[in-house]
């Protein structure tokens, strides 16, 4: 992985959790970059834990 692929997975890591807390808005456009972003991330894992 180079770094530039690095950091994109880290960013996915942390924003994808974040637009989930918030309930924010995602149109067509973002899924499509973000999967996009994700397919060079085979070894990232996504996860998101609700705050009770």
């Amino acid at each position: 992985m180079t770094a530039e692929e690095s950091v994109h997975c880290k960013y996915l890591t942390y924003w994808v959790p974040v637009k989930i807390s918030w309930s924010l808005f995602v149109d067509q456009a973002e899924i499509q970059a973000l999967h996009s972003l994700a397919d060079g991330c085979p070894d990232t894992d996504i996860t998101y834990t609700p705050v009770p």
